[in-house]
Order: structure tokens, then C-alpha cells, then sequence
């Protein structure tokens, strides 16, 4: 994480005797400012922290999001394109933290310069690229706000489910599974990825093969022969379907896929179900149960169980 803190400034040079008698810390130490709930004023570049933010009960402190954050407050503001924020209305917003999420593409250089000048807390994380990640991602933003109790908190919860998910589908045959974010072009999800590891957690098995990209595309003839068992849809919103002839599965039919002809198509259409943040242990959960139905009650039960 790369982590700017407003409050670490090179301090003066004083008298041995009045440093010991302040009590201050040693010149060129973070002397971190702690803010209460109500205090923090926080810009959220990533809807997966700003779902983070959420759960923590922090919601009322977001003053701005990025562009195409579907999990924002209504009314929030947005500062626009990631690469391309609008850096006047930052400013104006007085934010005491911007958290971000990057991966090739970074912040405005200006962004950085501004949290070196003392006007906010900035938090860089980079997006996750596995589950283990995500829960860093988590703690890394309960470090920035000083919420690390909370964060260590949902993060210890996370990790029992997810590995109790685990230990529930270790023996079982794994049918082979397909996860598409679009059906025009037809993009897919390639193993070396956060909902990649999901799907073994939760009993599949990926029938795309370990690729250099992440959202691998296939046209038609290259589906057909992928012949996944199940299909999974990862669609954050998307109504839910309307049967087997729902006109968004048209790009599917006359192929032979199994998937399609025993009726193994899924719509996974929460709003989070792209996004690498809590949502993850509710994606395997989805997976898990329309691999193995009746892993319902069992995994109902590590809810109940979970610390």
C-alpha cells in the first residue's frame, strides 16, 4: 500500500530539554491524527472500498466517488474517470482521506502532491489480483483510517467462511464452469483471478486454461469447444432471467453446450458480484450452491457458526 499521511511533516530542530519535556516524537516520525467517524470526510476511488466503507458502518462519511461506482450513497458526487479526476472538486470537498484501488492505470500525479502538501490522507492499494489480496486490500484501509480493529474483525470472519466453503466442496467431483461478464463480445474469467479462486473454492473447475490476460474473449467456435457444464453469468444488476428463451442467452444456443441444454445457465446479477472487496464470500456462496445444491443447509451453517 502506498500510504501519505497528511500528518507525517519533518519537524523543527528544538531543545533536547523542551522535546523531553513535550513528550513529542522524534523529528521525521508519522504522528498520525485519529478522527472519529463524524470527523472523517473520505473520497472512495473503488466501489469495492466503497462497499468496504459500508460494512464498516462509514457510509454517511463518503463525500465523492469515481465514475461508475454502483454502490455509492444517492446523491454522492463524482470526481469523474479514474485517470482523469476533477481535481478542483477535490479540493473543494476538503476530504481527510482518498482511498484508492490501481493497477496499470495510476492517479493524477497531482493527486500524490496534494496529500504531500498536508490535504489528505491518500491510501494506494493495488487491486487484488487473488482472495488473499482482497483481505489485504481490507486491512489496508482500516490501517489508513485507523479502523484496523474492525477491519481485522471482518477480515477474520472472511477468511473462516471462505475455508470452511472450502473444506465443504474438498471431495467433491467438480463440474466444469464457465463465469462471463459479457455475451457480446463473450468475455470470460480466466483462473488467475480473484472470482478464479472463487470458483474452486466453491467446487468448479474453470474451463478456461491459465491465460497471461484476465478476461480472456471467445467467439463462438472456440466456446463450443470449451463444453462447460455450468455457466455462470456475472452481470452486477441484470434482471433475472426470463427462461430458457430469455433473448441475452441468444449468443449461447445451436452450440450444444451442456450448460444450456440441461438448463445450467446462472444469472449472478448482485451488484457487487465484480467487485474484489466482502462481496467475495457472497459470489462463492452463489457458485457453491448452484454447483452443489444441497450444500444450502451446510453452508448455512458456518454462517452461524462463523467468530
Amino acid at each position: 500500500m502506498r500510504l501519505r499521511n497528511a500528518s507525517s511533516r519533518r519537524c523543527l530542530v528544538l531543545w533536547p530539554v523542551l522535546i523531553l519535556w513535550l513528550g513529542l516524537v522524534s523529528c521525521g516520525e508519522p504522528r498520525p491524527v485519529t478522527y472519529t467517524d463524524q470527523q472523517l470526510r473520505i473520497v472512495s476511488l473503488a466501489p469495492a472500498i466503497t462497499h468496504v466503507l459500508i460494512e464498516l458502518g462509514l457510509q454517511d462519511a463518503i463525500v465523492a466517488v469515481g465514475d461508475y461506482d454502483d454502490l455509492a450513497p444517492v446523491n454522492t458526487p463524482s470526481l469523474g474517470r479514474f485517470i482523469d479526476l476533477d481535481l478542483e472538486q477535490l479540493t473543494t470537498l476538503a476530504p481527510t482521506h482518498v482511498l484508492a484501488m490501481t493497477g496499470q492505470a495510476k492517479l493524477p500525479q497531482r493527486v500524490y502532491q496534494m496529500a504531500d502538501q498536508g490535504r489528505f490522507v491518500l491510501a494506494d492499494t493495488p487491486y487484488p489480483g487473488n482472495v488473499e489480496q482482497v483481505m489485504d486490500s481490507i486491512q489496508q484501509i482500516g490501517q489508513a483510517l485507523g479502523r484496523e480493529e474492525r477491519t481485522s474483525q471482518m477480515v477474520r470472519e472472511m477468511r473462516y467462511q471462505l475455508d470452511a466453503f472450502s473444506e465443504l466442496t474438498a471431495d467433491r467431483e467438480r463440474p466444469s464452469a464457465l463465469m462471463l461478464f459479457s455475451l457480446d463480445p463473450i468475455y470470460a474469467s480466466a483462473p488467475n483471478t480473484v472470482n478464479g479462486e472463487l470458483l474452486r473454492i466453491a467446487g468448479g473447475r474453470n474451463v478456461v486454461v491459465e491465460t497471461k490476460v484476465t478476461a480472456p474473449v471467445y467467439d463462438r467456435e472456440a466456446l463450443r469447444a470449451l463444453a462447460p457444464e455450468v455457466i455462470f453469468l456475472m452481470l452486477p444488476g441484470d434482471p433475472p432471467l426470463d427462461g430458457p428463451d430469455d433473448p441475452r442467452l441468444d449468443s449461447l444456443r445451436g452450440l450444444g453446450l451442456p450448460a444450456v441444454e440441461n438448463g445450467r445457465v446462472y444469472l449472478l446479477n448482485d451488484p457487487t458480484i465484480v467487485h474484489a472487496g466482502p462481496s467475495v464470500v457472497t459470489t462463492a456462496v452463489s457458485m457453491a450452491v448452484a454447483l452443489h445444491p444441497d450444500l444450502a443447509e451446510p453452508i448455512a451453517e458456518v454462517f452461524r457458526e462463523s467468530p
